[in-house]
Parts: C-alpha cells; sequence; structure tokens
C-alpha cells in the first residue's frame, strides 16, 4: 500500500516538474515577443509583404504580429529575424520552434479522411523539447464547421472556404484545446490557421492568403 502511494507520489511529483518547467520557458519568451514586435500593426506587415514572393503573417497576441518569409517553395522552414521558425504540414503546424523551446507534431492523416469523418478520434503524437517530454499521445476530434466566402489578407482577393474544427486533449498533461483550420475549398490550401502549440500560451493566429 505505502509502495503504490510512493508511486503515484513521484509520478504527480514529475508531472508538476515538467509542466513548471514548461511554464518557465513558454512565458518569458512571449513577454520578449510582445515587447519587441508589438509596433508591427496587421497592415503594415501586409504592406512589407509585398517586397517577397512567400510570406505569411502570425499573430500571438492583441497587438503582436510577426512577418515570416522563405526563400522559395520546397523550403520547409518559415522564419524572420526573431527567434521563431515553423513548418507547416499540410494544414496545420507540425514544428514550431521560439528559442530553445520546440513543439513536434507527427500528424499525418489526409485531409480527405477528415473531411469523410471515417474516424471519430484521431491519435497522433507531440513532443515538446524543453524540457524534453519524449513522445506524448493528443486525441483529436475533427468536424466541419461551415462553409463560405473570405477574403484574404494580403490581397483583395475572395476565396472559397471550409472552416475544419479540431477538438484535442493531451491526457498526460492535462492539456486540451480547440484549433480552427481556414481551408480553400479548391485545393485545400491554408488560407488562415487558429492553432494552440503550447498549454500555456493562447493559440497564435497564422495568415496564409
Amino acid at each position: 500500500m505505502n509502495i503504490q502511494l510512493i508511486n503515484i507520489g513521484m509520478t504527480t511529483l514529475i508531472r508538476l516538474c515538467f509542466i513548471l518547467c514548461l511554464v518557465s520557458c513558454s512565458v518569458i519568451p512571449e513577454f520578449k515577443s510582445f515587447g519587441n514586435n508589438s509596433a508591427n500593426s496587421l497592415q503594415s506587415l501586409v504592406n512589407k509583404s509585398s517586397k517577397y514572393k512567400y510570406n505569411v503573417i502570425i499573430k500571438e497576441s492583441r497587438f503582436n504580429y510577426s512577418l515570416f518569409t522563405k526563400t522559395n517553395y520546397e523550403d520547409d522552414l518559415w522564419s524572420n529575424d526573431s527567434y521563431i521558425a515553423f513548418k507547416i504540414c499540410d494544414f496545420r503546424i507540425c514544428f514550431y520552434k521560439e528559442n530553445s523551446n520546440e513543439y513536434i507534431s507527427n500528424f499525418n492523416i489526409p485531409i480527405e479522411k477528415l473531411l469523410n469523418n471515417d474516424k471519430e478520434f484521431y491519435k497522433n503524437y507531440i513532443q515538446f523539447t524543453n524540457p524534453n517530454s519524449g513522445f506524448i499521445s493528443q486525441i483529436s476530434k475533427f468536424n466541419l464547421i461551415e462553409e463560405g466566402k473570405i477574403k484574404g489578407i494580403f490581397s483583395d482577393k475572395e476565396y472559397s472556404y471550409f472552416l475544419l474544427e479540431e477538438e484535442f486533449s493531451v491526457p498526460k498533461i492535462k492539456w486540451t484545446g480547440k484549433n480552427l483550420y481556414y481551408l480553400d475549398n479548391s485545393n485545400y490550401e491554408v488560407i488562415k490557421i487558429s492553432q494552440s502549440i503550447s498549454p500555456f500560451k493562447k493559440n497564435i493566429i497564422l495568415f496564409y492568403k
């Protein structure tokens, strides 16, 4: 009985230490980011983006926008002159690096399966690297919320879109959330994403078109 209680206590302590480390590593960079980029309004970055062939804008908080570019279409990594870089796999952010903190997701389920509701739930694995969590399971449920027209952020072009909602949970660290994917009806390309990449930060919003 005592050994069982000790094991439960150790498991809880390890989980608590992991969460505290993740909080300390996530919160400080967020304040730095706010201070560095708060002067960048959305419109000023849209104007600046015309200098680049490939660009996206990320919104991390109410007044915090950042422009990211890549040199050619084949490049996987989006980056800028800050300490943030990320990768988009199909319709979602699968890698996000901020300083030494990394979020990694191995989700590789075709969008067609999600739209056909082949399964009620999907399981994939995520990982944080500072501290190193190892791969931990994430359970996701997808719903097609709406379809309609939406105007792009980089031009006046209007796109036919559908909105895919993902409700997810990571039981091991008690993390739950909701992601939204605005996707082009004609080719399933990303138009806009609202995605959670940390248990301790609000969803970031990515403008792709």
